[in-house]
């Protein structure tokens, strides 16, 4: 039988584009969803940015210290906001990497929580999503007059609302 799992954006933010609806059968990989990028990517230039500034003033503090201009404690500190400005900026390319839902697995889309323009928390469930396998488990409410004109091996077919009128044996 197939795993649930849920699928989220790791960062918050605006939903641009939802490419697949429920009950879409998806390859390993594809894209699902995807956030509204521009708060993103300005956060990623500020931490670019954030980050030569601090190599700059980490080369002229050396620079400097060299000289005996500056005490060590300075370029210490200069040092500590490079290593800083450094993970910053690791941290908006991690979240711009994560602004985007793949598929990762093949397999079937079997609820999406979400529309396209929605606001978004991180973590915030997206789709609820099922691995490919060749047998699903389909649970259903049976009378108790009904289960004893059940028999091991009968057949049956499955109607369900996002199809109408498909029968699934």
């Amino acid at each position: 039988s197939p795993s649930n799992m849920k699928l989220a954006f790791k960062v918050g933010g605006i939903i641009d584009r939802i490419a697949v609806d429920e009950g879409a059968t998806v390859k390993k990989g594809q894209t699902l969803a995807k956030l509204n990028l521009t708060e993103i990517n300005a956060r990623v230039q500020q931490a670019q940015n954030g980050y030569q500034k601090a190599q700059r003033d980490f080369k002229r503090v050396k620079k400097l210290y060299a000289e005996s201009a500056v005490t060590l404690e300075q370029k210490q500190d200069a040092s500590t906001a490079l290593d800083m400005a450094k993970a910053n900026l690791e941290i908006a390319q991690f979240n711009l990497k994560h602004a985007t839902i793949v598929a990762p697995l093949n397999g079937k889309i079997l609820r999406r929580f979400a529309e396209e323009n929605e606001l978004i928390g991180p973590g915030h469930p997206v789709f609820l999503f099922a691995e490919q396998d060749n047998e699903w488990i389909v649970r259903c409410g049976v009378s108790d007059r009904q289960v004893l004109q059940i028999n091991y091996n009968d057949s049956a077919s499955v109607t369900f609302d996002t199809y109408p009128g498909e029968n699934f044996p």
